[in-house]
């Protein structure tokens, strides 16, 4: 245990990861050393593209985590060191691994007919899986064995997504669960369980305060507080009932509506402040997952168009001009934004339009009217500009 937390040590204090790719290889058995890997403990096996193989990490070799990507008909025998006890396999078919050491973490995605065989129960923590058919988990030591994957899961879930929904595996009280994961407001990933019991928990301990602080006021001990400590401490009182309430309302609230509702929010708020630090890039990205969220926010809309026209994309601009003013008609600047991006399209009459609709909303805007003027004579140059080339 202490040469391995040396070795992670090493690695993170010295040098980033390398990436060893292992691709295109068909009918190969192929076994990695401590002396065959190009990197030393520095090294992440990528294994790319390879069918009806054979990969066996000798026992004594260190590599710093294993990747698996559109392989089909493989076998991976893990018996050597994994530093971060990682492996993350996608897009790939018929593929069994033999975890012969550490893999505390397995993340699985958009997979067919897996097989992951554990040689000890103890060298595991977390599998996420999303989007896969036919999944075979099993401890050898243990002899428990777990049947899941996106149709077993899809009769308990009949809402879910192959692409999006993420499934969470861990040994609870002693036993296998499988868990859908969530996100809370502030996207962090939980499950409805955890999410119900860290309620229940601050409710109790809100209560839990609450009477200890009202039997503190009713105590002989507080009637010798002053006037203005009692004041505080009833206030405090009061402040853990609310406290309590708040978290018990909470219970009604863990759908999936409402947490995406609060996550949308989250998302559009990230994107108000990365648009104020002047990372455009970094709003629309948030924006854009707010949308998808909140397909109905022309809000979001109208600030990713924002985003677009300081990035030089008009005509993403101007398409999210239009979905946000499809969504509410009569918000300015919905039609602002679209004369911003129809003028830097060199498309004046249009922009005009746009501008006086907006103006038509807001008249006193002195912004929508400089628009107006320098669209309108940007119009008049174009226009003489085709009557003159015209003419030649």
């Amino acid at each position: 245990m202490l040469a391995e937390a040396k070795k992670n040590y090493q690695l993170h204090q010295n040098s980033e990861a390398r990436k060893h790719f292992v691709e295109k290889h068909t009918g190969l058995t192929q076994y990695f050393k401590e002396e065959d890997l190009p990197h030393k403990e520095k090294t992440v096996l990528y294994f790319k593209r390879n069918q009806d193989c054979k990969f066996i990490l000798e026992k004594g070799a260190y590599i710093i985590k294993i990747l698996i990507e559109n392989c089909t008909n493989c076998t991976f025998t893990l018996n050597g060191t994994v530093l971060t006890s990682t492996a993350e396999i996608w897009e790939s078919k018929n593929i069994t691994v033999n975890a012969n050491t550490k893999v505390k973490t397995l993340q699985l995605d958009l997979c067919h007919d897996m097989t992951v065989r554990y040689l000890r129960a103890s060298d595991f923590e977390t599998m996420v899986q999303a989007g896969i058919y036919g999944l075979n988990l099993s401890f050898i030591d243990t002899r428990e064995t777990l049947q899941t994957g996106y149709d077993i899961l899809k009769q308990e879930h009949t809402d879910i997504d192959d692409k999006t929904d993420q499934f969470i595996t861990r040994f609870i009280d002693g036993k296998l669960l499988t868990e859908r994961i969530i996100r809370l407001a502030n996207d962090f990933p939980t499950t409805e369980r955890e999410q119900r019991e860290f309620i229940e928990k601050s409710t109790k301990n809100a209560k839990a305060a609450e009477e200890a602080t009202r039997k503190l006021l009713d105590s002989a001990l507080g009637s010798k507080v002053n006037a203005t400590d009692k004041e505080k401490l009833d206030e405090l009182s009061k402040h853990h009932k609310q406290q309590a309430e708040d978290a018990t309302g909470q219970l009604s609230f863990v759908g999936k509506e409402e947490r995406d509702a609060a996550r949308g929010e989250y998302k559009k708020k990230a994107g108000n402040e990365a648009f104020s630090d002047g990372n455009f890039k970094q709003a629309a990205v948030f924006y854009t997952e707010a949308i998808h969220l909140l397909p109905d926010n022309y809000l979001c809309y109208s600030n990713r168009s924002a985003c677009w026209l300081k990035l030089g994309e008009h005509e993403k601009a101007l398409a999210d001009a239009d979905a946000c003013i499809a969504i509410k008609e009569d918000f300015v600047k919905g039609y602002f934004r679209r004369g911003l991006s129809l003028h830097a399209l060199h498309r004046y009459p249009d922009a005009v339009k746009s501008f006086d609709r907006a103006l038509a909303l807001d008249p006193n805007n002195k912004q929508v009217l400089d628009a107006i003027k320098l669209s309108e004579y940007m119009a008049a140059k174009q226009q003489e500009e085709e009557r003159k080339a015209s003419y030649s």
